[in-house]
């Protein structure tokens, strides 16, 4: 699942690499809100503003949040920055606080510096902070900052390891590798290991992982059971230890990784899917696993895209268009592509 969600003007935002994204995005509609970014999350999906102002609506109901540096989930847990420090809450509630108030009660972990990122990492986690430090804990609360050779401007986790984006372009992992790391080997490191890629300009991670290159490649890592890593195939055993890039047609702006699925958005505005299509997670209605890239149908100039665990959002300058397993009550700009008169399987 996806790690690496960022604050944008009290909301969220995953593409720090690049400043640009979290421009303000202009609206032929005076009175209408443009959607800034949007945010697929386990079992929720939050929508921005170019107000700053943010919407969540989720299995737990709906809430207006403010006041929230970042945001993440693994499998395992969520974990927010707010008021000077990082609280966290298993993930299996589904929920997501609806104020500042809520998250009095959750334990909180005091990093000593503001925090423009969060990856829960098993019963621990790591966050970034403004100055671009990574600092890490774990479940007794003792902190430590990995030897990162520069300023880190994306962060991504899974339950048992952690993957950074140094600015100069490295992607560096460590923790419990199985494959994970992208180094070619399985050997568990607590110390950052550097991955086998080309210089990265964007990064999303999970069980497995993905990175964009500065020609717009796209390579991607770790498990491979449901053609997640868009190869044209599927792992026997399920991971690949190499990253290789994904058969994409198309040169990427940005990636994201959803459960056993990947996205990927072009300069064009187009947005590519594969990997596991249970509930339709990759935009098309069949077949069931996605070996390559295929493009998603009706969406027009998108700006970004975001992937949750069984769900996909999408969105330009006006709307939001959103794919896969639906959670908790509609939102009034939210468009389902299962709701479309004809959705298919459009090859590249």
């Amino acid at each position: 699942t996806p790690t690496h969600l960022y604050a944008v003007s009290g909301g969220f935002t995953d593409c720090p690499a690049r400043p640009s994204c979290a421009s303000s995005i202009a609206t032929d509609k005076p009175h209408a809100l443009a959607p800034l970014r949007v945010v697929a999350g386990p079992a929720w999906t939050c929508i921005t503003d170019t107000a700053g102002h943010t919407e969540c609506v989720g299995q737990s109901g709906r809430s207006e949040i403010a006041g929230l540096s970042a945001v993440a989930c693994t499998r395992d847990r969520c974990c927010v920055a707010a008021q000077g420090g990082v609280r966290c809450w298993p993930a299996e509630r589904a929920w997501l606080p609806a104020s500042t108030q809520e998250l009095q009660p959750l334990p909180a972990v005091s990093i000593g510096a503001a925090v423009r990122a969060v990856a829960p990492s098993g019963a621990g986690g790591c966050a970034v902070t403004d100055g671009g430090r990574v600092v890490c804990w774990d479940s007794g609360g003792s902190q430590r900052s990995p030897r990162l050779r520069g300023g880190v401007s994306a962060l991504g986790a899974s339950p048992g390891h952690v993957c950074a984006l140094e600015r100069g372009g490295a992607v560096l992992c460590w923790g419990e590798n199985r494959g994970r790391f992208g180094d070619g080997g399985v050997a568990d490191a607590p110390y950052p290991v550097p991955a086998l890629l080309p210089h990265a300009v964007g990064l999303s991670v999970g069980e497995h992982s993905c990175a964009v290159d500065e020609s717009g490649g796209v390579w991607c890592w770790g498990q491979n059971h449901r053609g997640q890593l868009g190869r044209g195939w599927t792992s026997a055993p399920a991971f690949e230890a190499t990253p290789g890039r994904a058969e994409l047609p198309v040169a990427a702006r940005e990636v994201t990784v959803g459960r056993d699925f990947t996205c990927a958005l072009d300069a064009r505005g187009d947005v590519y899917c594969w990997g596991a299509n249970d509930n339709g997670r990759c935009g098309v209605t069949r077949p069931r696993v996605v070996t390559a890239p295929r493009r998603v149908t009706h969406l027009d100039n998108a700006r970004g895209v975001s992937a949750g665990w069984t769900h996909a959002c999408a969105w330009n300058a006006t709307e939001v268009v959103c794919w896969g397993e639906r959670h908790g009550a509609p939102m009034e700009r939210v468009q389902w592509l299962s709701d479309a008169p004809t959705l298919h399987l459009e090859p590249p």
